[in-house]
């Protein structure tokens, strides 16, 4: 059900229906969830490092695995298999 969010039961869940109303509550969501998911999830130029020596990358990484996990968790199965196997949010956000 969309909305549920505020109960503390996980993302609002898109069924492939009024994908306006899920997409701004989503991004309402992830804001809330953590402003660094959401960046990461608009960022179309993140990628995911080789490395975690520049600073902030380890944090970068973290954000996008949580914000991939989510919009994962959120999709009803049609959706989720056509972006299942992707790692950057930006790319399952889109």
């Amino acid at each position: 059900m969309m909305g549920d969010y505020g109960k503390g039961s996980g993302p609002p869940h898109f069924d492939g229906k009024n994908y306006q109303m899920w997409e701004a509550q989503m991004g309402v969501f992830l804001h809330g969830v953590g402003q660094l998911l959401w960046d990461v999830t608009v960022d179309t130029n993140y990628v995911i490092p080789d490395n975690f020596l520049l600073p902030g990358s380890r944090d970068l990484f973290d954000a996008n695995s949580k914000a991939v996990d989510y919009l994962y968790r959120a999709l009803c199965a049609f959706e989720f298999e056509q972006v299942y196997g992707e790692k950057l949010a930006c790319k399952v956000w889109e």
